[in-house]
């Protein structure tokens, strides 16, 4: 038998380790690339959106909008916009007219390596209060508002992990076996919207109920848990949840959950007395007694239940 060369055991070792590497590295969540050399994961959300709905889609999959606070993340974020044809946000914002830009993190420009486009900043009519990076790498500064894609970044901490049970990185998810999903409740109150999002982001959607025992599922694990809506005892947010369901047109007879079957097809229609009962509550809750399914307005603040179905899929390499 031949000897290996120093070269060559040292060809294989870096094959292995670079493997075991990457497997751990991805551990984070799938649908991120980690970058080694910046010791962070990064990903583009090429659907556009305003700057403020970019930096909470990236807060909440764990990261923040990502901004050049050193060279080696801007060495990624530009190798990032080789295949883009347009300005993308970062996460470098200036908080009022008069004051300096920042990155998330308190960063302050002059500190991080920009690289102006001509002409730039100009803070057009004294509204462009973020910034933009450009195709070819260079910045402007553009309007929040603006539509644009985006950059989420989430430096390695060493704290990254996939729960075994639930598929995600998320903290908070409790596998139920019966049903095989995994539930979170979110005692933070916010719009119905907001909160189908905020489970998207944590790879799953407001939960969706196909049977009676679900429904009792969820008043056990859940109707005593705390409600943050600044202590109104009063008010609807300590009588319901937000859950997976919402009413898509006038007719009032069709109530669809997100994965759009009827919510008579997936299981669950019992409705409280008197449900649905407003012309203007388009969408789903259910009552923290487990009494029912109630319809609402959309922009009410209530609390809500995520859940990831199939949780060995979720983010799962």
């Amino acid at each position: 038998m031949g000897h290996l060369s120093i070269g060559r055991i040292v060809s294989v070792f870096c094959v292995w380790a670079c493997a075991v590497n990457i497997k751990v590295y991805s551990q984070y969540r799938q649908d991120y690339t980690y970058y080694p050399e910046t010791r962070a994961w990064f990903k583009i959300h090429k659907v556009p959106t305003d700057w403020n709905e970019a930096r909470l889609k990236c807060y909440f999959e764990g990261g923040n909008l990502a901004s050049p606070i050193n060279d080696r993340v801007y060495a990624v974020m530009r190798s990032l916009m080789l295949v883009q044809s347009g300005p993308v946000f970062t996460g470098v914002h200036m908080m009022d007219t008069a004051g300096d830009y920042y990155s998330i993190e308190g960063i302050a420009l002059d500190q991080m390596p920009i690289q102006w486009a001509k002409g730039e900043p100009n803070n057009l009519n004294n509204t462009e209060r973020s910034l933009a990076i450009l195709p070819d790498g260079t910045f402007a500064d553009v309007k929040s508002s603006n539509i644009l894609p985006y950059i989420c970044y989430k430096p390695k901490t060493g704290n990254e992990s996939i729960s075994s049970d639930c598929g995600t990185n998320a903290k908070g998810y409790e596998l139920d076996p019966v049903s095989n999903s995994c539930y979170k409740y979110h005692g933070d109150c916010v719009v119905w919207h907001r909160a189908h999002m905020v489970c998207s982001a944590e790879g799953g959607h407001l939960v969706i109920l196909n049977n009676d025992r679900e429904a009792q599922l969820m008043f056990d694990r859940y109707s005593k848990r705390p409600v943050n809506c600044n202590g109104d005892d009063a008010s609807s947010s300590h009588r319901f949840y937000y859950i997976g369901f919402h009413n898509i047109d006038v007719d009032r007879a069709y109530w669809f959950t997100l994965d759009g079957r009827r919510i008579e097809e997936a299981g669950y229609s019992n409705w409280a007395a008197g449900e649905p009962s407003g012309n203007h509550e388009r969408c789903g809750t259910l009552l923290r007694d487990n009494s029912g399914l109630n319809d609402i307005s959309c922009d009410e603040w209530l609390p809500f239940i995520c859940e990831i179905t199939n949780p060995k899929t979720a983010f799962n390499p």
